[in-house]
């Protein structure tokens, strides 16, 4: 190869680099991402105001909490587990093994569980666990008998539960325990994130585990608020600006989806969330001052 067709060739391959990273600029958002951490995603196209809504509170008394045992044919003194958050337990050990369900006052939030069945526990076979279709419909079925599957609400995934692991001879095997189906709900087509609904289904299709809020949400709004631009909060991404920080490592995720969604939390606000493989992450869509407008509590 003489000189001449080198000098092209080595113009050539940097044209290639040249022209592959700027493909690359053109997709990812028009920032550098501190850390390690990767955006994979283009922003979402957003309205410039969207309404925030209330959730219904209730009162809940000891006849609610015992009602609400009674759904999971649990029966037993009523007990205050928590009194600063306001958690109140039933604990049935006249079963074998023991159930219970807990109760929150302020949210309205259920937790039922067989701690022996849905914990992780020692076992040397696989149990035999239903595919994903047969614990979503075990799932459905359960929640519509008890009341407890709102009208909003869908299936947004099927996932593993609780596992054991064990090694032996230089042979490593993990057993799957349980299966969990989460619901969600959503206003107006935008899913609402921060709460929702989780079913723990073990061997043979047994519930095991119960996650869900009782409170319903005021369909009327209290009013709307501006949004802030995607672009403002991949900045507050960047710097750390989350509405629940992990302790760490989310630097590292690489951000595959970012959607604006409603967030749960004392009021039911807009929200834009980071989703990344094994986590998602939020920033909330509005500043403080939107809020106290409408005469809310900032979060």
């Amino acid at each position: 190869m003489n000189r001449k067709h080198l000098v092209l060739g080595l113009v050539a391959a940097v044209l290639g680099v040249v022209a592959v990273v700027a493909c690359i600029m053109a997709f990812l958002p028009g920032e550098s991402v501190s850390g390690s951490a990767l955006i994979a995603a283009r922003f979402p196209v957003v309205n410039e105001t969207y309404p925030v809504y209330r959730t219904v509170s209730r009162n809940i008394t000891d006849e609610d909490v015992q009602q609400i045992g009674k759904l999971f044919n649990l029966s037993g003194e009523v007990k205050d587990y928590i009194p600063s958050a306001g958690i109140y337990r039933i604990d049935d050990c006249s079963k074998n093994p023991c159930e219970y369900v807990e109760v929150s006052r302020n949210s309205g939030t259920i937790r039922y569980k067989i701690p022996e069945k849905a914990m992780p526990y020692s076992t040397d076979r696989q149990p035999v666990l239903p595919s994903d279709e047969e614990a979503i419909a075990i799932a459905t079925r359960y929640l519509q008998e008890r009341g407890l599957l709102f009208g909003t609400a869908r299936v947004t995934g099927v996932s593993t539960g609780s596992q054991y692991g064990t090694h032996s001879g230089g042979i490593s095997r993990t057993f799957d325990l349980t299966r969990n189906v989460r619901f969600s709900q959503g206003i107006d087509g935008i899913s609402i994130d921060g709460s929702g609904t989780t079913v723990t289904v073990a061997e043979y299709g047994e519930v095991v585990a119960v996650s869900t809020a009782l409170s319903p949400i005021d369909p009327e709004p209290i009013g709307y608020v501006k949004v802030i631009s995607p672009e403002e909060a991949y900045r507050r991404f960047l710097a750390g600006d989350l509405i629940n920080r992990p302790a760490c490592c989310y630097d590292q995720c690489v951000v595959r989806d970012i959607t604006l969604v409603y967030y749960r939390e004392n009021l039911i606000a807009p929200a834009y969330a980071f989703r990344c493989d094994d986590m998602t992450l939020h920033v909330r869509a509005m500043d403080p001052s939107e809020l106290e407008r409408l005469g809310a509590t900032a979060p």
